[in-house]
């Protein structure tokens, strides 16, 4: 098993066909104390928001979208304070994960957050992102090199997800093609086994 590398870095993995130029990108986020902990309370309110999701779908054998929404939104912006849209992708992100039925997906751990265009924004003046946290919208800045702001110059992506990987915090890309708008982020998170291609900075 091979440990992901700190810095930014392109990755294709193994069992992910790049279908229609789908590149997944991951870029690691510069931070500092008080940053970390507004990051980890929002993770923490994601996943028992997804959680309280997950209970509700199963307790009303339910993993419609739309039903789900009904039934969770106010409750879970009521009960841990996430904003709208995170609230929003936290549904979406478990009625698919009910639908499929994955093995090990509940309860959810708080390693990830998924962010849309109403929640993420990529500054390519200085190479930050800006995020909505709990305590409102935070500035990050990334650590990437050349080939990362290259591609993000190209692509522009107007969604990513957050992950937690020793220690440290990064953002999921997942690039398409230039025609095409960008798509749902893949999670990707913990070891990589055996990589097909590793193309380092």
């Amino acid at each position: 098993m091979q440990r992901l590398p700190d810095k930014g870095y392109l990755c294709i993995f193994p069992g992910q066909p790049l279908m229609n130029n789908t590149i997944p990108l991951s870029c690691k986020l510069n931070i500092v104390q008080q940053q970390r902990e507004h990051l980890e309370e929002t993770l923490r309110a994601f996943a028992a928001a997804c959680n309280l999701i997950w209970t509700y779908g199963i307790e009303h054998q339910t993993s419609q979208q739309w039903v789900l929404h009904q039934g969770c939104y106010k409750t879970i912006r009521r009960m841990y304070g996430i904003p709208a849209s995170l609230a929003i992708r936290a549904i979406a992100r478990v009625a698919i994960d009910l639908r499929l039925r994955k093995a090990g997906t509940f309860p959810y751990a708080p390693g990830f957050i998924a962010f849309d265009s109403r929640s993420f924004m990529l500054h390519q003046q200085d190479w930050s992102v800006g995020l909505t946290l709990l305590h409102g919208r935070e500035k990050f800045h990334l650590d990437i090199a050349g080939r990362q702001q290259k591609l993000l110059e190209e692509y522009a992506p107007a969604s990513a997800v957050l992950v937690t990987r020793y220690r440290s915090f990064y953002l999921e890309f997942t690039l398409a093609g230039k025609a095409a708008q960008v798509g749902q982020p893949v999670r990707q998170t913990g070891l990589l086994t055996a990589p097909a291609a590793v193309l380092k900075r």
